[in-house]
């Protein structure tokens, strides 16, 4: 799940977005943190790789550091329907186009 919320006074505000996951089977959901300077990082790593394991090539992209926040969707849509990864074409889509 995507959460965009604004921090600050309003004029002068920050949009921010946050990445929630879980299982189906999961009572609560888990943040994804990222490093604010290369959207990834190894705490991002470690908060996927539970959700990955069983996905070899899904690891490897995450293992090679080829996953990133922009990324992050895609990511989850190849594990959703259990297709191949795509790329996205531009920051912030989820598919090829």
């Amino acid at each position: 799940m995507r959460y965009d919320y604004s921090v600050g006074a309003p004029g002068s505000s920050s949009q921010l977005t946050a990445y929630l996951l879980k299982e189906a089977d999961q009572d609560t959901a888990v943040t994804i943190p990222v490093s604010v300077y290369t959207g990834k990082g190894k705490r991002f790593r470690d908060a996927l790789a539970p959700y990955v394991m069983k996905r070899p090539d899904l690891v490897k992209l995450l293992e090679d550091g080829s996953i990133s926040i922009e990324s992050l969707p895609a990511l989850i849509h190849a594990l959703n329907t259990n297709s191949p990864f795509i790329r996205p074409t531009r920051p912030g889509s989820t598919l090829s186009e």
